[in-house]
């Protein structure tokens, strides 16, 4: 064993993106061969604007689901 102060662990990163295709969002390849990932242009914002995305596309779902058990 050689001592050290300082472990450094990256993993590869995979969106989950089953059940989003409808939403045709972008991906985009990660540096250094890290994964994929949803594409945003937004920097900081990115995932502020990824949950609105999929809260509205939630929102549509259950909008729709609920009329149709009301008629």
């Amino acid at each position: 064993m050689i001592a050290r102060r300082v472990l450094a662990v990256a993993t590869r990163m995979q969106a989950r993106t089953a059940g989003l295709d409808g939403l045709d969002l972008p991906m985009q390849d990660l540096p250094d061969g890290m994964g994929r990932g949803v594409k945003s242009g937004l920097g900081a914002l990115a995932g502020a604007h990824i949950n609105s995305v999929l809260a509205v596309a939630d929102a549509d779902v259950a909008v729709a689901s609920g009329l149709r058990a009301c008629s």
